[in-house]
């Protein structure tokens, strides 16, 4: 019982450095843990950092945005693992037409994965 509170001890503080706007990469120096292992903490409590863009929630810090909150022209390439409880989206502008950022398109589509001619 005694490490299970220190569990949850150890969780709420994670949560309280987060909302104090610290760094995960700060959070999980401290508590020797890795930076997705605070990630998950905070988003498991439903804390990931929003902010305004073109009046939905994007995530920043690498976070991710969930589906129902992208708009249209946001990325929309998934992050995290497949098992994953809650699952994120890029949310960066897309790439021409299509429904990825430049970046991810490069790892989708092989045609462009070079340099990109301007048009």
């Amino acid at each position: 019982m005694k490490s299970q509170e220190r569990h949850r001890e150890r969780n709420d503080e994670i949560a309280a450095l987060w909302i104090a706007k610290h760094r995960a990469s700060a959070i999980a120096w401290k508590f020797g843990i890795s930076r997705d292992a605070v990630l998950g903490v905070v988003g498991r409590r439903g804390l990931l950092r929003t902010q305004e863009r073109s009046g939905k929630h994007a995530v920043v810090n690498g976070g991710g945005a969930a589906l129902e909150r992208l708009a249209r022209g946001q990325c929309r390439y998934p992050l995290g693992k497949a098992m994953d409880a809650v699952r994120t989206f890029c949310g960066l502008p897309v790439f021409l037409d299509k429904p990825y950022c430049l970046a991810h398109c490069r790892l989708c589509y092989p045609a462009i994965g070079g340099h990109v001619q301007p048009e």
